[in-house]
């Protein structure tokens, strides 16, 4: 994992999907914890639609959780030189428009995907920064994990996702059978949401076989074993105060429409995908949970032009290059997104083999 937040310990104590397993991984419990260990019967769990638990610690408005099948269980066996595959994908939850952009001039304004965090151990100050030549330091559009919104020190100031959005954890080994999820909490209750659009996008950065059977590559797509680890079968679930998406229309709120090809697809190394859109609207009285404060998502994988959501997540090809990470990917405009990638080497844009 790239970094993580003491407050991890929790997540990883309240599964993905099932009840609550009390014979999850000790290690990595206490690896999470730090030494630290909190009894079962402390864990603060809610079994909402369809029986899906979810955490309520920390607490947001919005939770976004990505699990995966494939690869390792936990990070000890991934760092322990034990045979298996690690399998690293990541959550991008990308603002329409950018807060840094317009004060430093760049272009576009709208967000663009692997933006990055100014941590204090790099060694050198903002301060030492030319804003003009290092934008990715100084715009914050993407929640992920190389721009997380937790607090990093002595630069804590504008130097990552200032719009109450946070990476709650990064995992880099594995899905575990969809039990280690990645998670993005949104609108933590002492700060607002700010009314806009975020862009839900999921990329599968690594894949790597560690098994010493040469023949035995697990993330080579010419590889059929039963742990292949090619072709990833993924989760997304969102929940929207506790309710999971999609949602039936309630008040002035419509109905989401987040597909079940959104919520369950699969993904190959160097893919990006994109799955859908949240809308949050100040306007719009909520589903109750906050006793009638005006403000709630539209949660959706299609265009909803009623509502102004020009953006149809589902007609997006999925993409893929090579480091993808290095650059500042125009995601919200589907033509320069597609033409960026076909500018580089090795780039390419298609439509999954399912659709139309």
């Amino acid at each position: 994992m790239r970094w993580i937040s003491m407050s991890v310990c929790f997540l990883f104590l309240i599964l993905g999907c099932g009840e609550f397993d009390e014979g999850l991984d000790d290690d990595f419990i206490e690896e999470a914890l730090q030494g630290e260990a909190i009894p079962p019967e402390e864990i603060n769990k809610n079994v909402i639609l369809n029986e899906a638990p979810i955490m309520n610690i920390p607490k947001a408005r919005v939770t976004i959780k990505l699990s995966w099948k494939q690869g390792y269980s936990s990070k000890k066996n991934s760092d322990s030189g034990v045979e298996g595959t690690n399998v690293d994908l990541d959550i991008h939850l990308v603002k329409k428009h950018s807060l840094e952009a317009p004060k430093y001039g760049y272009n576009p304004e709208e967000g663009v995907m692997f933006t990055r965090q100014l941590y204090s151990e790099i060694g050198f100050s903002p301060d030492d920064l030319d804003p003009q030549y290092y934008e990715e330091f100084f715009r914050h559009d993407d929640c992920s994990f190389a721009d997380t919104g937790q607090a990093t020190g002595i630069y804590d100031k504008d130097s990552s996702i200032n719009w109450n959005a946070e990476l709650f954890f990064d995992n880099r080994f594995g899905g575990d059978n969809f039990r280690k999820p990645e998670v993005i909490v949104f609108g933590k209750p002492d700060d607002p949401i700010l009314e806009d659009q975020y862009l839900i996008v999921v990329n599968y950065i690594t894949c790597s076989s560690t098994y010493y059977d040469g023949d035995r590559d697990t993330c080579s797509s010419e590889y059929d074993g039963e742990d292949q680890a090619y072709e990833v079968d993924v989760r997304m679930d969102i929940f929207v105060d506790g309710e999971i998406v999609p949602r039936p229309e309630r008040n002035w709120r419509p109905a989401d429409n987040f597909s079940d090809k959104s919520q369950n697809f699969k993904i190959h190394p160097g893919e990006i995908k994109v799955l859908g859109v949240i809308k949050w609207d100040n306007r719009m009285l909520d589903n109750s949970m906050h006793g009638g404060i005006l403000s709630d998502a539209i949660v959706t994988d299609i265009d909803m032009p009623e509502y102004g959501i020009e953006t149809n997540a589902s007609e997006y090809k999925t993409c893929m290059f090579p480091e993808a990470h290095d650059y500042l990917v125009p995601i919200w405009d589907e033509e320069a997104y597609y033409e960026m990638v076909y500018l580089l080497e090795n780039g390419e844009c298609y439509l999954p083999k399912n659709s139309p």
